[in-house]
């Protein structure tokens, strides 16, 4: 009988420790789940940082998950931001401007009074116009550059000439101004190629006589002998850059400007591996690009 007692008061003792870890292990916390922000980016240096930030784990810090899209064009980010694809992206401040009017006839077009496939009404829910957050920046830059073969070495040569631009962004009032300047805009041709990298291409295989581009196609076609024209960051007196966002703005503008001090405290080329990774520019081509400092949205 004894023994039969010690081994109830052992298997006893035994339930108790059981049910007190199985207890404990339920009251433990999950980890909560990180709040996922998409970035539509383009191949030009102003997102540089979001590539960074993502690739050494910026965004966990600041409980985010970047989710990032690789568009050729800015009016590729534009159709992911108004299809609410993407929350957030890198443009220039011409697509900005279409994205903030179209934002609005998304918004007055939404509601009540909103038409099915068949005509009926149907009920949406209405955007906030002011849902749509454009902050301007300086990381920006754009570069004009002439064929090695077309024996273009300033402005007022270019008179006749094709120049691939993107006629939607602000590419288009950049290349004007330099076209007005030598008292040519008559003259020369602006033709529409929006992604860079055709642009790059279109130059080298002298396709084109001139093209409009960012780093770090500006180091690719400088390195192929290109000529360097002109420089700015400003079109019509405001800085080219903005950066648009659908809420959770200061979260994501954390991430960026931890990424631009990141960059700026160990420079650019610390981070080759992922300039070639993002942008498909040749390994030999990536230490060619000018160090350059990132200034904080």
């Amino acid at each position: 009988m004894r023994h039969l007692i010690y081994i109830v008061m052992v298997f006893a003792s035994c339930s108790s420790v059981l049910l007190s870890c199985s207890s404990s292990d339920s009251n433990e916390e999950a980890p909560l789940p990180l709040d996922t922000v998409k970035v539509a980016l383009t191949p030009s240096f102003d997102c540089l940082p979001f590539y960074v930030a993502e690739e050494i784990g910026l965004d966990v810090g600041q409980d985010l998950k970047l989710i990032l899209y690789s568009c050729a064009t800015k009016s590729d980010a534009d159709n992911l931001i108004l299809r609410r694809q993407a929350d957030a992206a890198m443009t220039d401040w011409c697509h900005a401007d279409y994205l903030l009017t179209q934002w609005k006839k998304l918004a007055d077009k939404s509601g009540d009074n909103a038409k099915g496939k068949k005509g009926k009404p149907q009920k949406t829910v209405k955007l906030p116009v002011d849902t749509l957050t454009v902050m301007p920046h300086d990381n920006l830059e754009m570069f004009l550059f002439t064929s090695r073969k077309g024996r273009i070495k300033e402005g007022k040569q270019l008179a006749d000439k094709m120049i691939a631009v993107d006629r939607k962004g602000c590419e288009m009032p950049f290349a004007s101004a330099l076209l007005d300047s030598v008292k040519i805009s008559d003259v020369a041709f602006l033709i529409n190629i929006q992604s860079y990298k055709l642009r790059s291409d279109m130059l080298l295989n002298n396709t084109m006589d001139a093209v409009v581009l960012m780093e770090p196609y500006a180091t690719v076609v400088r390195k192929a002998g290109s000529r360097h024209i002109c420089a700015s960051r400003i079109a019509s007196g405001k800085q080219m850059g903005r950066f648009v966002s659908v809420g959770r703005l200061e979260k994501v503008r954390k991430v960026y400007n931890a990424a631009c001090d990141t960059i700026n405290k160990y420079g650019i080329h610390r981070f080759d591996s992922v300039i070639v990774k993002h942008y498909s520019i040749p390994p030999s081509v990536v230490g060619g690009i000018p160090d350059c400092k990132f200034k904080r949205l």
